[in-house]
């Protein structure tokens, strides 16, 4: 059935709602669409043999429900919001991790090692370095006032503190805790543990209180990756469409402020928001 996309999606189509599968209603999930080109300001590098295509990453929502991305192809920060005012795109080089925060936007580049607060019209306020760690920092996570960094192995490191503005984590780089641990066919997270046998591999991320679970097969066949959202206090879970060639731009997720989850999606002619409800 159709169904009518918030105001801070513009100009978005399709929607898609699924029915209830056990006690536990199953998510709802409401996808909508935006092309490429001038009327959407974002911009896709189709790629080639030799290298990998470029589109809109690092999704990021505020506590108004405005999505934020990372544009690589045109090196810009730019909000999905109709009002144009409010928020302003703005040139960012290089954007590791992007996250919504009270005063502004937090920008990610662990190529540089730093951490820069943006406002949302687009002034840098406040940039630190980032301590050297191996691996390097991938994503960005907030605990009240302060910043945390998350290495690809899942685990949180505090990097800085948010007070008006943003200085630098004084103190020993330490381990605060960890999203999600794989081991021997067990996914784990806290409030969830997946039992995946058949799984060469797997990896999740966490959102709120939703786990997005990548799993890799083969079935005696070519490599199969299967995406799942699964909410984590109801145990109720949803497919979710995976990109089925290689060198594509890759896509991300994150909480919304109702409870829900949104997940960014690149397709070759455009790219699919997704909204899932509990």
């Amino acid at each position: 059935m159709r169904a009518s996309v918030p105001g801070s999606l513009p100009a978005l189509l399709l929607a898609l709602l699924l029915g209830p599968t056990s006690s536990h209603a199953a998510p709802r999930v409401v996808e909508a669409w935006v092309a490429w080109g001038s009327a959407s300001g974002l911009s896709l590098s189709p790629g080639g043999p030799d290298q990998l295509a470029q589109g809109p990453e690092q999704l990021a929502v505020g506590p108004d429900g405005v999505p934020w991305l990372f544009d690589p192809v045109q090196g810009e920060v730019v909000p999905l919001a109709a009002d144009g005012g409010a928020h302003r795109s703005f040139p960012v080089r290089h954007c590791s991790d992007l996250l919504v925060v009270d005063d502004g936007l937090l920008v990610l580049d662990h190529s540089a090692r730093t951490l820069t607060l943006w406002s949302p019209q687009g002034v840098a306020l406040d940039s630190i370095e980032l301590p050297a760690l191996v691996p390097t920092h991938v994503g960005l996570a907030v605990d009240g006032d302060r910043v945390l960094a998350r290495d690809p192995f899942g685990n949180l490191h505090p990097v800085g503190v948010l007070d008006g503005g943003l200085r630098k984590e004084d103190g020993p780089l330490e381990e605060v805790g960890t999203g999600v641990r794989w081991r021997e066919g067990m996914l784990s997270t806290e409030g969830l543990q997946l039992s995946l046998p058949d799984a060469l591999r797997a990896s999740g991320q966490r959102f709120g209180d939703w786990l997005i679970v990548d799993e890799v097969r083969s079935d005696e066949g070519p490599l199969v990756v299967e995406r799942t959202a699964w909410h984590v206090p109801t145990g109720q879970s949803v497919a979710l469409p995976v990109r089925d060639r290689a060198y594509a731009p890759r896509g991300d997720a994150a909480a919304l402020p109702d409870g829900g989850l949104l997940v960014l999606v690149p397709w070759d002619d455009g790219l699919s928001l997704i909204e899932v409800q509990p």
